[in-house]
This record gives structure tokens, sequence and C-alpha cells, in this order.
């Protein structure tokens, strides 16, 4: 193709400047962003695949797969149709692919094979949890850069699938042989994720052996093996690799979608155990029975990133008496968009059987990373410990909806029940109830009288309001300004329909609160209009019941915003919240934020350990003990802490970017330039805190060219009014010192508003202790310092001890949740565990 007409019809965009590659289904180009001056890598598909795949089916399956945020999977900036040239942008990564790798060195390092399967099948672990399937897993498409993997080309791949028939005839070869799952091969019409893991099982064996399991002259030729033959020995090739490694590539590349490992982490999981388990057991036999269910315990650890942090039950376990998960319920409506009533229906009754004392209840942010996963019960319920899994699907037709259940039995996989329930729409609000109560009475045993009634209580009589409540969570969950405005009317709707409704007006009241949190103007307001409107949905939510733990907490967070100095009624607030609901993890988050913007520390982290009592996956708590840590400089608390966070949340930009500044404090500028180019390669909202990471460890680098230039384009993205803001100065100042340009650091400083709490607590932090003694840096921090809060708060010479926090009121809510156990598990692997 003409790189003339490319460059001709994307020049108002980017500015094309050279060819990087071309394979048998795109030319690979460097281009120049000129919005956002970064090199981008752009692909653009050759032209007769471009015409059989379609412009529309190719822009649809590149918009799917933008969204998908993890810190292996390659980003898609921006995409087209150019000139009747399909076309998408990426990062431009220095590196290169494991093929050139491969090329190179034939066989890699067990060690390195096992780190870059890792990463590979974290991107398809999370990838597969959002319905998409890469397809064409290979070294070409698994990119090298910083000593991590990332996965290339998700959207060609999906789109080329779809179209497959059209393309074979046009004589281009879709997938790739030697990596193609049989089922593929034969050209079957349903292919799943399991597909991706023949690949990677593929992938493992080649990066050991030096070529893949099957090669042959033909297409044919390979598949014919791969039928036929069983997967040849890693063992045999290698003696250096255990011939446990044999079973382990042998499941994954199994000729039956049914044989292989149920999910890719699984997968990697039995491969470092295979590794581990005959390393130890040097000269003894272990048998295969008791490996492979050590290699299924890992792999769902894997999958909720706990490995080597939680205590393994022995191996006929079956989980604590009582506890139970609830799987998200699949959505099997013909319209994507009934999502909302599978996703409200099963937080629902997790929150109803999380009202029964009798029951240990995993929290819904522990089962969201499992939505749309086929994870083997069995696996997940040990690595859970829980002894019941609830798993089912909801499929919805006109005002019709058949809500399909059933309760396994994790100990040995077998179904205790199992129910279909037809109702109408306007028939939820029983059906919860109806649902909750069976698990709980077969869980529990027999429920007393105010339990049953507990469990049956309705928050409205209007199914139409309801509806309007379980769509409006749906887009609050999605935490964008779109997702917050969409959610605030879908509330409202409900709130009109039932003045008597709180929990809508309560959830209007918290949405104000987190669109003024991320500086989100919505439709237009100005902060005090905002902040005005969620109190008055405070107000209302409090009016129609005042016991409403969710409308306390809302008015607490947003007295925050009008008293941004003082705080003068917040921690009241939240107190009453937690006082309605001792397990409202949201409310004793937020008052522990609150408290550690008060200057107490030792509070603030009582209150985020009582959350994660509540809720041990709590990526942004376990973030924000990290920040505490970091604030009273315990940097390897504040690492053990953040590291924690990031194996709950691969995805969790915010924090890498946290983690990239604890690296460049602890003196590991390498690792702490990976985490930044990770949270710059993740969509967010928050943009400059990447930058800014990124600035100080160029800067450290010695780069300082490069790190200004940086610094001062990321500055002139803002207007003045952004600038001004309070999370902005703390990253742009924060860029600004670590290239030496201390007036305009100061200058940031100086204008930040409101002047408050927030503002005093961002200079506390490590960063600014170069200007801690400049007299025009301490005027700021005295006017900002809230009322009460000694001088000197948080500072190293003020510090006379170390010691932990009081442990009064996580030990109070470990008991009340009864999540104790894990909560505890979860401090002593953070090295935090209180005395």
């Amino acid at each position: 193709m003409s790189i003339d007409r490319l460059t001709a019809a994307l020049a108002d965009r980017y500015r094309i400047e050279r060819e990087l590659g071309q394979g048998g289904m795109a030319t690979v180009y460097l281009a120049h962003d000129l919005k956002h001056d970064r090199q981008v890598a752009i692909k653009v598909l050759r032209p007769e695949l471009g015409a059989a795949i379609g412009a529309d089916r190719f822009l649809a399956e590149i918009r799917t797969t933008a969204h998908l945020q993890h810190p292996h999977i390659l980003a898609v900036f921006d995409s087209g149709d150019a000139d009747g040239l399909l076309w998408y942008a990426m990062p431009f990564v220095a590196g290169e692919t494991l093929r050139a790798r491969l090329e190179r060195e034939v066989q890699l390092p067990a060690g390195d094979a096992v780190r870059i399967a890792r990463d590979v099948a974290g991107a398809l672990g999370y990838a597969h949890g959002e319905g998409v399937v890469h397809r064409d897993v290979k070294p070409e498409n698994i990119l090298l850069t910083s000593g991590h993997a990332l996965v290339a080309d998700f959207g060609i791949a999906r789109a080329t699938d779809a179209t497959s028939q059209r393309l074979t005839e046009t004589g281009i070869a879709v997938g790739t042989p030697a990596y193609m799952s049989p089922e593929q091969a034969m050209g079957e019409r349903v292919t799943d994720h399991r597909a991706d893991i023949y690949a990677l099982g593929c992938v493992i064996y080649e990066m050991l052996v030096g070529e893949p399991p099957f090669t042959g002259p033909t297409p044919h030729a390979i598949l014919a093996r791969a039928l036929t033959q069983p997967v040849p020995s890693v063992h045999a090739s290698r003696d250096t690799i255990p011939a446990a490694v044999d079973d382990v590539v042998g499941r994954a590349c199994a000729r039956a979608p049914a044989d292989r490992f149920a999910t890719a982490l699984e997968c990697v999981a039995a491969f470092e155990a295979a590794l581990a388990v005959t390393s130890v057991s040097a000269g003894r036999q272990t048998s295969s029975r008791r490996t492979a269910r050590l290699a299924a315990m890992l792999g769902a650890a894997a999958a909720v990133g706990v490995v080597g942090v939680l205590a393994w039950p022995d191996a006929d376990a079956s989980g604590v008496p009582g506890s139970v998960a609830v799987m998200y319920l699949e959505n099997l409506s013909a319209d994507t968009l009934d999502r909302y009533l599978a996703d409200g229906l099963t937080e629902e009754i997790t929150s109803r059987l999380a009202s029964v004392g009798a029951l240990q209840v995993k929290s819904r942010t522990a089962m969201r990373r499992y939505r749309d996963s086929t994870v083997d019960p069995v696996a997940l319920g040990r690595s859970l410990d829980v002894r019941h899994l609830l798993e089912g699907s909801v499929r919805r037709s006109g005002t019709l909806v058949k809500v399909t259940v059933r309760l396994v039995n994790t100990s040995d996989g077998n179904q205790v029940w199992s129910e279909e329930y037809p109702r109408g729409l306007t028939d939820l609000l029983a059906l919860q109830e109806e649902i909750a109560s069976r698990v709980a009475t077969t869980v529990a045993g027999r429920l007393d009288p105010a339990v049953r009634a507990a469990l049956g209580r309705q928050p409205t009589d209007d199914p139409v309001a309801y509806d309007h409540y379980l769509r409006g969570s749906f887009q609050l969950a999605q935490r964008t300004a779109q997702g917050v405005e969409q959610a605030i009317t879908s509330y409202e709707s409900a709130a009109a329909r039932d003045p008597q409704f709180a929990a809508p007006m309560a959830r209007v009241a918290y949405a104000y609160a987190v669109a003024l949190d991320w500086s989100w103007r919505l439709g237009g307001l100005l902060p005090e209009a905002m902040i005005a409107r969620g109190l008055s949905a405070a107000e209302r939510a409090l009016a129609a019941d005042s016991t409403s733990s969710d409308a306390w907490m809302a008015r607490g967070y947003l007295l925050s915003f009008r008293h941004p100095r003082t705080f003068e009624g917040v921690i009241p607030a939240f107190e009453r919240s937690v006082a309605f609901d001792p397990r409202n993890a949201e409310a004793l988050h937020q008052m522990g934020w609150m408290r550690l913007q008060l200057g107490d520390g030792e509070g603030a982290e009582a209150n985020f350990r009582a959350a994660l009592a509540v809720d041990p996956e709590r990526a942004i708590t376990l973030e924000h003990l990290s920040r505490s840590a970091r604030v009273q400089r315990r940097p390897d608390s504040a690492r053990r802490w953040i590291d924690r966070a990031l194996q709950v949340d691969p995805g969790f930009a915010f924090g890498f970017i946290m983690r990239s500044f604890i690296r460049h404090e602890q003196g590991d500028i390498a690792g702490a330039r990976a985490d930044a180019d990770i949270a710059l390669r993740l969509p967010f909202g928050f943009q400059v805190a990447a930058e800014a990471a990124r600035v100080a460890t160029d800067a450290a680098a010695g780069d300082t060219i490069a790190a200004r230039t940086r610094i001062r384009r990321v500055d002139a993205g803002f207007d003045d009014a952004a600038r001004r803001e309070v999370a902005v100065v703390w990253f742009l100042a924060t860029g600004y010192l670590a290239v030496g340009d201390t007036d305009r650091a100061l200058a940031l400083i100086e204008g930040a508003r409101p002047v408050g709490a927030h503002l005093w607590f961002d200079l506390q932090m490590p960063s600014f202790d170069p200007i801690r003694r400049n007299v025009r840096f301490q005027r700021v921090v005295a006017a900002a310092r809230p009322p009460g809060v000694p001088t000197g708060a948080y500072e190293p010479a003020s510090r006379a001890s170390t010691r932990k926090p009081s442990t009064g009121l996580v030990a109070a809510h470990a008991s009340a949740t009864r999540d104790g156990r894990q909560l505890a598990l979860l401090l002593a692997a953070t090295g935090d565990s209180p005395r």
C-alpha cells in the first residue's frame, strides 16, 4: 500500500514517519500523534483484508477491544477508515516481540518463560472475563518491554475470525496454524476462550523447546499431527525442565476443549507449580492427582491475585461452614444492554445474604473479577475458602424474565439444588427474596423470624422504580463522567416514582460527591451547585429513611467539599453511617480518607483495615493504606500495600502510578519507569498523574531534557481553572520539582484551590521534601492546615515512633463481619499485622 495515500488521509491527526514492518494481514507504521505529542504505531490492514471484513465490522470489533484496560494488553488509542484504509493506533512500544527474542536465543530460561507466560495469562484472563477471545495468540503478538509482556492485536483477531470463510476464499490465511486449536483449524462455528489456552500452551512449549509442539510443511500437516499425535515431551528435548511440565503443556494443548485448563491463569499457575513441586520434592514421588489438585488451587488463587498470601487448606478441606459466594449471573438476553439486570440481581442477592448473621458471604468486589468466567467451582471454592457457590443466568424477553440458579457444594462440585424462576419484571423484588431465603436456609439451616423478615423486606413496592434503580447502580459502577450523569438521571427517575424509596436519592448524593472528587463538571454545573444538589438529595433520602447508611455517608462526603479546611460535620456523618451499617465498606473507607487528610494517621488506618475486614478485595483501600504509610515515611510498608492492591486489581492505573513514586523513593528507577509506562498505556481519566511519574523517573535517570519537555507539554494542556485544582497541582508541582524548576512548582502550589485539608495532605508527600523548609511553601501549608492539626504532622522530624495504628476498630469489624481470618492473613502478608 502507498505510504503517501495513508499520509494524506491522516494528515490532520498523525504525521507518518516510517514503516516499521509488514505481516500477512497488515503493515505497521511509526507515526507522531499531533494532538497528544506522542509516538504511536499505526497498523493498516491489507486492502483485500479490509474489503473482506468491511469497515463497519472492523470498527465495531476495535471499539469492543478498545475497552480492554489491563497492564499487559496493548491498548488501542484510535481507529478509523481513511480513504478506504482500515487502521488503528496503538502505543509505540520500545522493545521487541517474543518472536524476535526466540529467533535470537531459541530457548528461554525457565524463569523468563514463567514471567512472560504469567503476564500473557493475566491479559487473557482479564479479556476472557470481559467476554473477549483473542484467537491468534502467538509470539509475534507478544511484545516484550521494560521487563513485561504485552499482548497485542485483540481487535484484528476478532474481526478476521468473524469473516474467516470470506477471507479464506480471497486467499488470505486466517490464524497461525502452529498455534491454532483443533476446533479453530477445523472451522468449527463456535470457539471460546479455551482456544486461547491451547495457543498459550503452544507458546509455553516453544519458549522452553525452541519450536511449537506441532510443525509441518503445510497447515493440513500441522493439523493432522495435532489430531493424531500426543504433545511431544518438553523434558525429552530439554532435560533440565522437570517432567511434570509435560503434564501441564499436554493439558493446555488437549484436543478437546473440555480437557484443557479452565482459565489461562490456572494454566500458568500449574506451570509454576510443576516447576516448584518437582524442585522441592527431588528424589520423592508426587502423585499426579495431588499435583493436579495443587495446580488447580494455585490457578484459582492466581485468578484472584493471592498466590503466596492465603494459607492453603489441606486437600480435603471444603470451605468455612456457613460460607457462600455468589457468582455474577450470566446475561443471556438478546439485548446486551440488559446486563444491568443480571448484575443488579446478583448484587442485591449478595446484599440480602450478607445481612444473615449466620452466613459468611464473599463481597461483590471479590466476585466481580469472575464475571463471565468458567472457573471450576471446586478450585474456586478452595481458593476463596467457601463451601457453597451460587451461579446462574438471566434471560429477559419483553416483560418476562427467566432466572436460573444452582447451588454447588465446592468440596466435590456436586449440585445441591437448582431452580428455574420464570417471572414478570414486576416480580423481581419478591424473586430476590425467594432465592436469598432458599440459599440462606440451605447453607445456614433454619432461620429465626427476625432474619426471615429482614430477607423479605422490600425497599419499594414500585417495580418500575426498582428497575430505574438497578440501571443507575450499573451506570454508576462505570466510574466515568458520562456514567455518573446517566446514573443520576436513572436514580432521579426511580425517586420520582416512589419518593419514599430512600436508596436512589442517597446514590444521587453519592454520585455528585464522586464527580466532585474527580473534578467532573456534570451538566456544566459549578462545584458549589453540585454540592448543593448533592446535599439536597442526601436530605431527601434521610427524610424518607433517617437510618440510611448510604445517605449519611454521602452527606459526610459532600460536606468535605462544602467545608474543605475544617471538614465541619464530616466525621460525625460518617460515624452515623457506620453505626447504622457496620458492613458499609465504602463508608469506612471514606471516613479513613477524611481522617488521613485531617492528620489522624492512626484513626485512618484503623478505618481502612475495618473496611478490609468487610471487603478484603478493595484495591482503592489497599492503595490508601499504602498512601498512609508513604506519608508517614514507612516506604517498605507502603510498597507491600500497593503491591497487594495491584494483585487484587491488575488494571488499577492509579496503583501503578503510586508504586512508581514509591519505587523511585526506594531507588529503583528502572522499576519506577516500568510502572509509569504501564500507567501511561492504561486508559485513565487522570493522565497527569502518570505523566508526572514518568517525568520523575526520566529526571532521576539523567534525561532532564526529555523530562522538562514532558512536564511543560502536560502543563500547557490545562486551562487556568483546571491548573488550580488540588490534585492537578499535586502532580504538576511534583514534575516541576523533579526537573529542578522550584519557582514554577511553588507558583502552582500557591495558586491551588481550595486551600484546605486535601491540599495540606498532598503537600505532606515525600515528593515535596526538597522544598519543605521554603518560606513560600510553609506559608501555603500553614494556610491549608486543618484546625487542631499540629505543625509538622506527618513530617519526618515530628514522628517520634513508627508504632502500629490502633486495632480496636479492626477487631470489632473483623468480629462483626465474620471475615477476620482473611483480614489477618492479608495483614500478615503485608507485614502490617497488628500486635
